[in-house]
Parts: C-alpha cells; structure tokens; sequence
C-alpha cells in the first residue's frame, strides 16, 4: 500500500540584475558577473563615441529599471531596434526573465576637459527595494578644433579632419 505524504513547495519568481558588454555570453547554467571595471573613453577629440552595454536579467521574474543616471558631459540610451528609429534617452524600463536592454553610453561633451563621474542604474531588487549599481565612467576631451594623430587601439576613427590637406603615399 503507498501512502501519500503532503508536499509543500515555494517557488519564488524574482529577478537578478547583470550589466555587462554587449554581446557577453551568458547561458543557462552560467549566470555572468556584473562588469566592474570602469568605462573610460580614453583621450580623444572626437564628440558622440559610444561605448555599447546590456542590461540584463538572469531572474526568473521581470526586472524594473527606474532610471540611468551618467555624469555631465555623457549620455545613456537605448539605441533604436527597428531601422530607422532614433535612440531614446535611457530610464524607466522593465526588462523580462532572461532577456537583455542594450544601453550605450554615449560622450556628448563638445568642449575639451575632463568628463568623469558615475554611471548609476537604479532598479527593483528581489525583495522590493531599490537598488543601485554603480560604476565609473571617464573621459578626456582634448581641444576639437585641433587633430591629433591616434595612436589608441582604435576608438578613434583615425579620418583626418574636414578641410586638411594630406598626401599619401609618402
């Protein structure tokens, strides 16, 4: 004869916060690390370079994201997913179990200077709470009015400046 036994069990539905590089490998028994090495542009001259990133929820319960906050002289969006879309400034947004919100990071100082603060995405944590992720961005924008030859592992995009006159070749 069998005898049956009462079972009690809780699943719990709640969602994880991961932001890392765009196009990081996550998979389903491989829950990445947040990145923790800061943004940094490096020196350039150029205004508008874009560094790409996701948000993205490992959980098992839709993740709320209540805002992206960066320093002066950048900016976050979400980049547009169907052509011809322009990009939306980066905030309010609720990204379902499993899935990724691409956010740039864009450098929208015109003016030379040092540009650094933190880059802040604040969410819904599993117990209801909000939550902070935290981590730095930087910056130098050298005088745009004036070219510099790159010697960086190619962020810039190495094109000589409208209006100069060069020979190749030599």
């Amino acid at each position: 004869s069998f005898q049956t036994l009462p079972l009690d069990i809780t699943v719990q539905c709640q969602p994880e916060f991961v932001f890392f590089n765009k196009g990081t490998y996550s998979g389903p028994y491989n829950k990445p690390d947040s990145r923790k090495e800061a943004i940094n542009f490096g020196k350039i001259n150029e205004t508008g370079l874009t560094q790409h990133f996701e948000i993205h929820n490992w959980g098992t319960a839709p993740l709320a994201v209540k805002n992206v906050n960066v320093p002066a002289g950048f900016s976050a969006v979400y980049p547009a997913t169907e052509e011809g879309a322009e990009a939306v400034a980066a905030g309010a947004v609720t990204v379902p179990s499993k899935e990724r919100q691409a956010v740039d990071i864009v450098l929208s100082a015109t003016e030379a200077g040092t540009y650094e603060g933190n880059l802040e995405v604040v969410y819904v944590d599993a117990s209801g709470a909000d939550a902070t992720f935290t981590l730095p961005v930087k910056a130098v924008m050298l005088d745009p009015s004036k070219w510099y030859a790159s010697f960086d592992n190619g962020t810039s995009t190495g094109s000589w400046p409208a209006g100069s006159v060069h020979q190749s070749g030599v």
